[in-house]
């Protein structure tokens, strides 16, 4: 019997053995699975911090994009705004511009009738001095005569006061004192 026991403890001993490595083999596939899986899960971890990373950085520009998008909109109602009231007053302008034009060509007009009139006057103030020119030369050759006239008379005064002062005392006396 010792012989049975020690075949059926190396029997024994054997199953225990296979069973030991078909234990190990199970254990090992286990293992490297749970690594596998562990491997996995520190990838899609990390998969996930980047995308909530990523997340972060949309939502942050997401709002500067609202942010921005609401700027732009109160702008293009400024613009509009500003575009309405420059097209008022380009209007204004316009009709402004307009009205100007008009009294310009008035104005022209004003002024070509005036310097007409400047032009009329001056010929007739051109006739006016041509007979001033003629009435002093006329005042000319009358001062000249009325010159040699009394040139004439006054050298027969001083003839006739040397030809009194020549003549004896009595003469005078004896002179006719006036006519009829």
């Amino acid at each position: 019997m010792n012989r049975g026991l020690q075949w059926l403890n190396l029997a024994g001993v054997l199953v225990l053995a296979a069973v030991c490595v078909f234990q190990w083999q199970g254990n090992r596939r286990l293992n490297l699975e749970a690594n596998a899986l562990e491997r996995t899960r520190l990838e899609q971890d990390a998969q996930l911090r980047e995308q909530e990373k990523a997340m972060r950085a949309q939502a942050a520009d997401l709002e500067e994009f609202r942010t921005q998008l609401t700027r732009s909109g109160s702008e293009l109602r400024k613009a509009r705004e500003d575009a309405v009231r420059l097209d008022r007053e380009l209007g204004v302008a316009t009709t402004e511009r307009d009205q100007l034009k008009a009294r310009l060509a008035e104005w022209a007009l004003a002024v070509e009738q005036r310097d007409q009139r400047i032009a009329e006057a001056n010929e007739r103030i051109t006739e006016a001095a041509t007979g001033l020119n003629a009435s002093v030369e006329k005042y000319n050759l009358l001062a000249a005569d009325y010159n040699q006239v009394v040139e004439k008379y006054n050298a027969l005064v001083q003839q006739v006061e040397k030809s009194q002062a020549t003549l004896p005392a009595e003469a005078p006396a004896s002179a006719p004192t006036s006519r009829p």
